[in-house]
């Protein structure tokens, strides 16, 4: 962890004797730490396999004194809102930040308008229309000081004011324990496997996300849990073959024909979907949309757990179900 003060980067203190305009073009800026630098590859890595290119490179760096930032602890992820695929990748993305929230351990998140936290979601300052904003930063350990209302600053492009009102301004900012860790294995493979399903399917589903939607993604389970495991294909038997496809949001659809291989994506078109959750004894309980005629189906894999490559379930309609991990 690193704490990074006004003086560290501006070369003065902050407060009504400090000279004005303030100079910030010349910010003595820290290192990106380890979760930025290795959050940057891995996204970088995701094109590739099939997630859509943001507008941009990932920023790390940004205009003003102390911020998440300029202590190098942020990362900004370019994709516009105004942009309907744009806006479902990153809203996908946003969902899964949330869900592995205590692994990758980010400390404030914001994108079109809403803004998260480890608890919950909030309204930004700053609407981030155009990107989303992840940091690093310990905000019980932030200071801020409210001895100005406003104050000059030179960014390089010009004089400029700054507004702080009752809200303040950043003084002082220390990176959270998370920031030193590389990106972790949970969350990659979960990305990965965002990256590689995509779809036109998915990416309709993404598109009119709400806070609604944000809010059901903290409350799920595995919230930060290592699920790279369960993700992906598995070959279900209760008399009959199907296909089952789980994927990092919570969602399950299944299929009647063998995909070619364990990579193969999610499909477009699948015989039906439904929702998976973990129940309080520990057990994976999917609940399968009611099709025509049929009531919904629930099925509990009651042997479920990190690591299996076998699970058997029981169904409220049909026989037991005998599921193998395709490899």
């Amino acid at each position: 962890m690193i704490t990074v003060t006004w003086r560290d980067l501006v070369g003065s203190d902050y407060g009504p004797g400090m000279d004005q305009p303030v100079d910030l073009t010349h910010l003595r800026a820290p290192a990106i730490c380890t979760m930025c630098r290795t959050m940057g590859v891995l996204l970088t890595r995701g094109v590739a396999l099939g997630g859509p290119s943001p507008d941009q490179p990932s920023q790390f760096y940004g205009k003003g004194a102390v911020t998440a930032h300029n202590v190098g602890a942020a990362i900004d992820i370019f994709y516009h809102r105004d942009n309907d695929a744009k806006r479902a990748f990153a809203n996908a993305l946003v969902e899964l930040f949330i869900r592995y929230r205590a692994s990758v351990g980010w400390g404030w998140m914001a994108y079109n308008r809403v803004e998260f936290n480890q608890r919950g979601v909030g309204v930004p300052d700053d609407p981030h229309l155009n990107h989303i904003h992840v940091d690093w930063v310990d905000g019980q350990k932030t200071v801020r000081s409210r001895t100005l209302g406003s104050f000059t600053y030179n960014d390089g492009l010009g004089l400029k004011t700054k507004t702080v009102g009752s809200y303040g301004q950043d003084i002082a900012m220390t990176t959270n324990p998370a920031a030193d860790r590389a990106a972790p294995g949970d969350f990659a493979a979960a990305y990965e496997a965002l990256c590689s399903g995509w779809s036109a399917e998915t990416a309709k589903r993404y598109q009119g996300y709400t806070t609604s939607n944000f809010d059901a993604a903290y409350a799920g389970l595995a919230a930060g849990s290592d699920l790279s495991w369960l993700l992906g294909w598995w070959e279900v038997w209760d008399g009959n073959y199907y296909y089952y496809y789980f994927d990092h949001g919570g969602r399950v659809v299944y299929i009647e024909t063998k995909p070619r291989s364990a990579a193969t994506p999610a499909p477009a078109a699948p015989h039906n979907k439904g929702s998976y959750t973990f129940n309080a004894s520990g057990a994976l309980v999917i609940s399968w949309n009611a099709l025509p005629g049929l009531a919904a189906t629930i099925e509990t894999f009651y042997n479920a757990k990190s690591g299996a490559l076998l699970m058997n379930a029981t169904s409220n309609q049909y026989s037991p179900l005998v599921a193998t991990r395709l490899r």
